[in-house]
């Protein structure tokens, strides 16, 4: 089980990577398709999926059956079909993973809770300041173009960084850099402007002494 997943997260770099240019090629067209159909000609995210599913099952179904009609007129060598392992994941490979799972699951509970009552902490802000730049990005390019901006960021993005990184660091640290200057010097402006404000006293808020006092000087009126 663990070599299936580091396999998997291997290969999902190697793609982004474009380390085989060939399968991310394949890969990064597929998408590109994917969101042809969703976004160009208003194709529905369900019906694509399901003709994704039923092309797969069809050729795998007639690529199964043909080798074996092929192999019973000798036109192929017969092939035994495979055979299903009496258990994909045994005990001790789950236990394995059962003191990292624990890990993982603590800490997504701890920021739930975090979440749930709203400490403040970065994590709260961190989500709320992500909410809002994903809401108003999926306000300007709608749900298939944010999707496809992500799809295409993420097959682009860590080759690029990879061949450029000094200088998108450089571009990075001086836009940081720009930004930290100019809000110090809007609160400092801020800061200056709030000197000229003209003070604006609060009232006072009434005690419970003073209305007893009021009170006991009104003077009934005599009929």
């Amino acid at each position: 089980m663990s070599g299936v997943l580091a396999a998997t997260q291997s290969k999902a770099v190697e793609l982004v990577h474009w380390k085989e240019p060939k399968q991310s090629a394949v890969v990064f067209g597929a998408g590109l398709f994917w969101f042809f159909l969703v976004g160009w000609l208003q194709y529905s995210s369900v019906t694509v999926l399901c003709y994704v599913g039923l092309f797969h099952l069809l050729a795998r179904f007639i690529w199964r059956n043909g080798c074996r009609v092929l192999g019973d007129l000798n036109v192929l060598t017969p092939r035994e079909p495979p055979t299903a392992p009496p258990a994909f994941v045994t005990e001790d490979e789950v236990l394995g993973y059962l003191t990292a799972a624990t890990e993982v699951a603590n800490r997504a509970f701890h920021a739930a809770y975090t979440l749930a009552v709203c400490d403040c902490t970065p994590l709260v802000f961190k989500w709320m300041g992500g909410l809002f730049g994903v809401a108003l990005a999926s306000k300007l390019f709608g749900t298939t173009g944010l999707a496809f901006l992500a799809f295409v960021f993420a097959f682009t993005w860590p080759k690029a960084y990879s061949q450029k990184q000094k200088e998108i660091d450089a571009v990075g640290f001086l836009i940081w850099s720009k930004g930290v200057e100019g809000f110090d010097k809007l609160v400092a402006v801020l800061k200056e402007k709030s000197k000229d404000l003209p003070s604006i006293p609060l009232p006072s808020i009434p005690k419970a002494s003073d209305l007893k006092k009021t009170e006991t000087n009104v003077k009934p009126k005599s009929l």
